[in-house]
């Protein structure tokens, strides 16, 4: 298997559940750049030693909203540059009734 090492990653949808666990995992193997829509997330606070806490960024960023997407993109290229591995894991969910 090819090594990820090194390479710039993005994960989407990391503030819980199967987004916060590839974060966590991909965070000990390099730099990685973290979003939700939550701003209860401190990227830093919650990654366990010895992840590389300095090579960690985030933004919150609705996918919904493109302009937030933008800023995020932004973010990250200031920050590495380039990105090699996008992990598109944000979720939707509805609560009540939708209009149709």
């Amino acid at each position: 298997m090819k090594t990820i090492r090194g390479n710039a990653r993005w994960v989407t949808g990391a503030a819980s559940g199967i987004g916060r666990a590839i974060a966590l995992a991909l965070a000990r193997r390099g730099p990685i750049f973290t979003s939700s829509t939550s701003t209860r997330i401190n990227w830093r606070a919650w990654l366990p030693r010895p992840a590389p806490r300095d090579r960690v960024e985030g933004a919150v960023c609705d996918l919904a909203r493109p302009e937030e997407i933008t800023a995020a993109v932004k973010t990250l290229l200031q920050c590495w540059g380039h990105l090699d591995i996008l992990v598109n894991n944000a979720g939707v969910s509805f609560h009540g009734k939708t209009k149709r």
